[in-house]
Formats: C-alpha cells, structure tokens, sequence
C-alpha cells in the first residue's frame, strides 16, 4: 500500500480510520489530529469483577466516560457504528499482574466473555476547538503524541482502584491562555478546562523533560505549561491492582469515534487567568469567572487601595495554600484578624497566628473566637508554611526567614513597604482583613473557580458554612474590643458587594 500522506490522515472519516487500522499495516499510528472535530477515547478493559468500582472511580475523578460495555460486548453503537474495539487501533498494550508484557496489533487472541470495555474522553478531541480558536497545538505541529504525568495528586480511591492523578500537558502561548481554556472547556467530553497551569513543580512534576508516558514536547518562547485530566489514570489505577490480565489502548493510538465533540464553534473568552506568584518564581495561575473578578475588584476599591488586582491575587494565592501563617504586627485589627481566620479555617486550611508579646487583647480575642488556632509570640522554625500573611507593620526579619521557601507573602497595610508577593492596600486594617476574608467568599461562589480546584490541587472544596463573618459575629468581635475603629461603613459597603454572589 502506497504511504498516506499527512493531509490524506486528516481528511478521513473515523470508519475509514477505524477500517485502516483495522488492517493491521499501520501500526502505533497516532491519532492526534486525525477526524478533526469527533471524540476520541481512552480503552481500558478490565475483568467484569473490577468494573463496577472502576466506575465508580471514574465518577468520583472526574473523567469523562463516554461509555461503559456489557460484560462480553465488542462494539459501541453510541460512538461508533460497526466497530470492534479488538481490531480498530492501531496499537495496544498487554499487562500482566501488572507489567507490561505485549503491544500487539489487535487484541483477537484473548476471551472476551468477562471483559467490560471502558471508553474514556481523551484530550485530543478538543484540539479542533483550540485550532479553530487560533491556539497552537504544539503536540500536532512536531508529530508527536501529548506529555503524560503522574502527579502527586491524590485521587479518591474506590475498592482496590486507587493512584495519583496523571495529567496530560500541552504547551499554550501564554497570551492566549483565556482563550485556550474557554476553547477546550466547550468540549467537557474531552476533559474540558485544565487541572493546573503553569509551575509544573506545584503539582509534584520536577522535570518536564522525563514525562512517566508519551513524548517530550518543545516549548516556544512564551509558552506555558498546560495540564489536563488525562484517560491513562485508567492505566495506571488498575495497573496498580495487579490483575491477571489487563488490556488497553497504546498511549497516543486512541480509539476514534463517529460522534462528534460537539464544541459551539467560537465562545468567547468568559474565563479570566491570574498568576497566583510573584514574577521571580515560575509562572503559575489559577482561573476565575470574568465575573468574579469584576466583584473583586469593587471590593478592592471599597477598600480605598490601588486598583492593581492585587487582592484577587492575593485571595487565589490564599484559597490555593495548605497551611497558612497569619503575622499580626498592629493592635487593634482584631476584627480583620477574626475575618480573614473564619474564613481561612471554613476553607480547610491549617492557620497559625503570630503576635506581639505585648499585644494581649488580640491573644484573648482569637483564644475566645478560634479557641483552637495556635497563638504564639514565637515561631517554630520547623513548621513549614506555604503561605504567610502579614497585616500591619510586621517585622522585616520575621518574614526574611520566609524568603527562600518559594512562599507567598500577602501583606495588608496603608502602603506598599516592606518584602510581599501582593499586597493588599486599606487604610483600615479591620476594613483590609475583611475585605480579603470576603473576596474569599466571591471566590467559593465561582464556579469556574470551583471546578478549577476540584480538578486540580484540591479533590475536596465543598463548603458548607458561609466563609463570611455574620453581622451578629461582627458585633461580637467589635464588643471585645474597646476604642477601635472598625471603619463600619466601610465593611458594610464590602459585605453589600459580597453578598451580590450568591
């Protein structure tokens, strides 16, 4: 047979794709590219024992199942007429007790009688939505097949299947990132919107250069890393169990179905991108709603400071730590302390609380409301904080020690002073903490955001308590504490804003 041209790969439909393989004499073909514009899946095929759990698991990670077989069945007629999933790739692998034994043409040698067949989305059915976008497609343009890697990620186990999660990567323009992700995130079936973007490290990858499978790909200047769900989970989950047999696609060499992606066609770009670090550390962003940045930002001027996005920045840098310290160095915050503390710990993380030794009214104040935060004029230097929040007039060496951890500071004060990633301008510190507990509250309502976290960093988000301090709680904390200015008005104009977000 005479050598099929790349332009001829392209302009075939899925059964002619699925027929050529079929032949058996184009072998580990990649299929990136290839039936612009349809679903292509990810196969795992597992002992009829495993597939209720690994159901269940595909539902509890967020992969997009497009169809599950019956016990035996070799066919899929809701993605693809007169198809046999024996036959129609063009490469497969063969485990055993997990280990990778075969990669053979077809699969027409082993008992199909107990085998149920899983059909996962995979990412390369969005690439025509990034292309029609004008998003370079940097995997198609150097002929090779996507990045994959495990990440530190734990997923949520389901039976025996458990593994961290594994994500594909793509290199995207680093100007054209609302873009791509509203393009891929109009193809849900095909993972839709990213897990991660940028600082690969974030995510427990250390060198992109050794991806665990697929191929290497180049970077053009300006390009940022990229990370998506990606179908191989499947792979590496059961792999992980050591069946006696295991049977799944080649990676790249993906099954092609009749049914369509389904994108729109052109959307336009409703997602807002935000670095989440300072400029001197590796690019890393975190994705809001065109919306949600808009009430940000009226809280933001509420607060009275420069109109620099600095406080949703600083809210995604917070609302993406772990373990938070709060560094207070001015008396009379108590009620922006409180905020930005109920707010933290509705939201999951570890908080730890520095004070003035001096500063005893602060100390009762957050023993009587959080009787569980750790309060200390002391710092243990081997406690490791991945993030740090200043509020007032905190002490240079106290945060130098901080520096060379690759951490985020946020500082809240009257002017920009002292060494921070962002910082967050009030002329009231009271009126500062709650204006960032409450774009914390914005953030929890933002789907895109929401969903951003739950496929990412955070499996678990779910908040069921308002993060917002009530008006009742407000009068509380004001009670404790004689004398202060609390700049009411203020805070009642940001809690109006806030509330705006149901």
């Amino acid at each position: 047979m005479a050598a099929i041209t790349d332009a001829q790969w392209k302009s075939f439909t899925p059964k002619e794709a699925r027929e050529l393989f079929r032949s058996g004499e184009h072998v580990g073909k990649l299929t990136s590219g290839m039936c612009s514009g349809h679903l292509q899946a990810n196969l795992t095929i597992v002992h009829q024992s495993l597939a209720d759990d690994f159901e269940k698991f595909c539902v509890y990670n967020s992969l997009p199942l497009l169809y599950r077989s019956k016990v035996g069945e070799v066919g899929c007629p809701p993605l693809a007429a007169d198809s046999d999933v024996r036959t129609d790739l063009a490469l497969y692998c063969v485990f055993k007790e997990g280990e990778l034994v075969d990669k053979p043409s077809d699969l027409l040698q082993f008992d199909w009688s107990e085998r149920v067949t899983f059909y996962l989305g995979c990412s390369f059915g969005f690439e025509k939505a990034l292309l029609d976008h004008g998003v370079p497609v940097r995997n198609i343009e150097q002929k090779r097949n996507v990045s994959v890697y495990v990440t530190n990620i734990p997923c949520k186990a389901s039976g025996s299947i458990s593994a961290n999660l594994v994500v594909s990567m793509r290199p995207i323009p680093r100007d054209m990132l609302p873009l791509a992700v509203s393009a891929a995130r109009s193809v849900p079936r095909a993972h839709g919107s990213p897990m991660h973007i940028g600082d690969p490290t974030l995510i427990g990858i250390h060198d992109l250069g050794k991806p665990d499978l697929g191929n290497v790909l180049e970077f053009v200047d300006g390009d940022v890393p990229v990370f998506w769900t990606c179908g191989l989970l499947g792979r590496v989950a059961i792999t992980a169990t050591k069946p006696d047999l295991f049977l799944c696609h080649s990676p790249g060499s993906m099954f092609v179905c009749d049914a369509l992606s389904k994108s729109p066609g052109l959307v336009k770009p409703d997602i807002t991108v935000v670095p989440i670090n300072q400029s001197s550390s590796p690019f890393a962003a975190s994705l809001v709603s065109e919306n949600t940045a808009c009430l940000v930002s009226a809280i933001e001027r509420s607060l009275g400071g420069a109109e620099e996005d600095f406080l949703l920045k600083a809210s995604l840098s917070l609302n993406h730590s772990s373990h938070v310290l709060i560094a207070v160095g001015s008396s009379g915050c108590v009620l922006g302390l409180c905020a930005v503390l109920k707010s933290l710990r509705a939201l999951q993380k570890k908080v730890s609380v520095h004070l003035d030794k001096k500063d005893e009214a602060t100390k009762s104040a957050i023993q009587k409301f959080f009787s569980n935060v750790p309060v200390s004029s002391d710092i243990n230097s081997d406690v490791v904080f991945d993030h740090v929040l200043s509020i007032g007039d905190v002490s240079p060496a106290l945060l130098k020690q901080f520096s060379d951890r690759r951490i985020k500071i946020a500082a809240m004060s009257r002017e920009k002073t002292g060494h921070a990633d962002f910082f967050v301008q009030c002329g009231n510190l009271n009126v500062g903490g709650f204006g960032l507990a409450a774009a914390l509250r914005v953030l929890t309502r933002c789907p895109v955001h929401v969903h951003y976290l739950i496929k990412g960093v955070q499996r678990d988000v779910l908040v069921e308590e308002d993060v917002l301090v009530t008006p009742e709680e407000t009068k509380e904390i004001v009670a404790s504490a004689v004398g202060v200015d609390f700049g009411s008005e203020k805070i009642d104009e940001i809690r109006k804003v806030c509330l705006e977000c149901k």
